[in-house]
């Protein structure tokens, strides 16, 4: 049991400076203004006068953490590191993405699935829950392939034998897969897809805005990081990016680090879609914490480390660099959205998006996982299913 004292604390309805959220048997007991009476005897008591008191976030599109692949982790235990590692940034569950890095053939897709599926739903809030997988691939475009220049082909047929193959190695823990819809296959692929409960993803992808809308009409609704690796909008051919904006149906992925969009573009996409129906996603592989300006070789790729962002050695984006909490900061301060706004980005809504009950929102009765963010939106404490844990141990008073 603990009770988090003062700073700005945001509820669903309100938020409080200073407020107070006391935890019991990982859930949350009380979520409000500060009341000196709301503090059981005997709680351990934190101090977070002058920081803010957020839900954990959850990224539905990260390839690894604390450098660790997901696609080339070689045991759990480097999948445990990585869990362990996303506490640091505030991230309290995710969707281990398994993409092109670190695949070279239909077999290691298998060899992956099968070892990310073990620890799927395994979390004791000693770590960040793997809530599921999300699949990057294969059947994506050659015209828009993002970091990988040719995607996997070895071991691979007909590709909706070879989706049931994968969902079978995966056991059950696909939650999303990612289609590009101008592919020959794709309506089968999307129409199988969803109606095994996988959510389906644009993504990758050269459509037109007419295939665009033949795939939501298939059963696509969600959209993978919106406007990267996409045939660009055009006010003459708007291309997919229009048909998954303008649909109220779809939830789209941006990635708000201010290097994968313009601050203004990842503006631009909540105020045109309905509430709730777009999220933060850090696209993160890993290198968060590796040294500015080192190389480093990832799942067989040599990869550049700059500042805010990992490319290949020729200068091409290779995922993100910042996690959601620093992602939440640009949002803020890059593109103007208010703190509540940014942060249900990265919380509420992607916990509807899988439909997570008691998750993502700071309520009573609710599951106990919580941010603690410093000014500077650095991490000073994350707390897991009601388990603390302080980014630095000096710190926590």
């Amino acid at each position: 049991m603990i009770a988090i004292k003062g700073g700005l604390l945001l509820t669903p309805s309100d938020q409080f400076d200073p407020g107070l959220l006391v935890t019991r048997g990982g859930n949350i007991e009380y979520a409000g203004p500060f009341c000196t009476d709301r503090i059981p005897r005997g709680v351990r008591v934190v101090e977070a006068a002058g920081r803010m008191i957020v839900p954990g976030f959850i990224d539905l599109h990260v390839h690894g953490a604390g450098g660790t692949l997901f696609s080339a982790a070689r045991d759990r235990g480097d999948v445990r590191e990585a869990e362990l590692a996303a506490l640091s940034t505030g991230t309290t569950a995710f969707l281990a993405t398994v993409g092109s890095i670190g695949l070279s053939s239909k077999s290691d897709y298998i060899r992956a699935l099968e070892l990310l599926s073990g620890e799927v739903g395994s979390g004791d809030g000693s770590r960040a829950r793997l809530l599921g997988i999300h699949l990057e691939g294969p059947n994506l475009s050659g015209t828009r392939p993002g970091v990988s220049k040719a995607w996997p082909k070895e071991g691979f047929g007909d590709p909706l034998c070879d989706m049931r193959d994968l969902l079978r190695a995966a056991r059950g823990t696909v939650r999303m897969a990612v289609v590009a819809p101008e592919l020959s296959e794709a309506e089968r692929l999307i129409r199988f897809l969803s109606g095994a409960g996988v959510i389906v993803s644009v993504g990758h992808t050269d459509a037109s805005y007419e295939t665009g809308l033949e795939a939501l009409a298939w059963g696509a609704t969600h959209a993978t990081h919106t406007f990267n690796a996409m045939r660009p909008f055009h006010h003459r051919d708007p291309g997919i990016v229009a048909a998954t904006l303008l649909s109220p149906n779809v939830t789209n992925e941006i990635i708000g680090d201010g290097v994968h969009l313009h601050p203004a573009a990842a503006r631009l996409v909540p105020q045109i879609k309905p509430p709730g129906k777009v999220v933060l996603v850090s696209d993160g592989v890993g290198l968060e914490t590796a040294e500015t300006g080192s190389r480093v070789m990832l799942g067989g790729v040599e990869l550049r480390v700059l500042r805010d962002r990992v490319t290949l050695l020729d200068g091409t984006l290779a995922g993100g660099r910042l996690p959601l909490n620093m992602i939440v900061r640009n949002m803020v301060e890059l593109s103007g959205l208010s703190l509540k706004s940014a942060i249900e980005l990265a919380t509420v809504n992607p916990a509807r998006e899988l439909g997570l009950e008691n998750t993502g929102m700071l309520a009573p009765g609710n599951r106990a996982d919580v941010t603690v963010l410093e000014p500077d939106f650095t991490v000073f404490l994350t707390c897991c299913g009601g388990v603390v844990h302080f980014s630095d141990a000096r710190r926590e008073g």
